[in-house]
C-alpha cells in the first residue's frame, strides 16, 4: 500500500502490512528527505497513538524498514512517518 505525501513534502513510500499474533508487522520502503531521525507513528481510530519504529537518516535517503505495532490489522487505522521534530512526512490511512 502506498504511503501519502504530505503537500509540499517531496517523500514516497509503500507499505506491507502482516497480521501476527502479537499485533501487525510493518515493512517499510521509503524515500525521505534530510533529517536527524525519523518516526513510525501506529494510529487506532480513536486516534491513540504508538510508536512502530525509529531509524536514523541514510545517505541518499532510501530506507527500508521493519517496524511493528501491537495494534492488530483491524485496530491498525493510520501509519504517519514523521521526523523526530513532529514534521509529517507521509500518512496512510487504512
Amino acid at each position: 500500500m502506498r504511503l501519502q505525501a504530505t503537500a509540499g513534502v517531496d517523500a514516497s513510500g509503500q507499505v506491507v502490512e502482516q497480521a501476527r499474533p502479537w499485533g501487525t508487522a510493518l515493512h517499510l520502503r521509503l524515500r525521505l528527505p534530510a533529517a536527524a531521525s525519523y518516526i513510525a507513528w501506529a494510529l487506532d481510530a480513536a486516534g491513540h497513538r504508538s510508536v512502530a519504529g525509529t531509524w536514523g537518516p541514510t545517505r541518499d535517503g532510501h530506507v527500508t524498514v521493519d517496524a511493528a505495532t501491537f495494534l492488530t490489522p483491524a485496530q491498525l487505522h493510520t501509519l504517519t512517518i514523521t521526523t523526530a521534530d513532529g514534521t509529517t512526512l507521509l500518512t496512510r490511512t487504512i
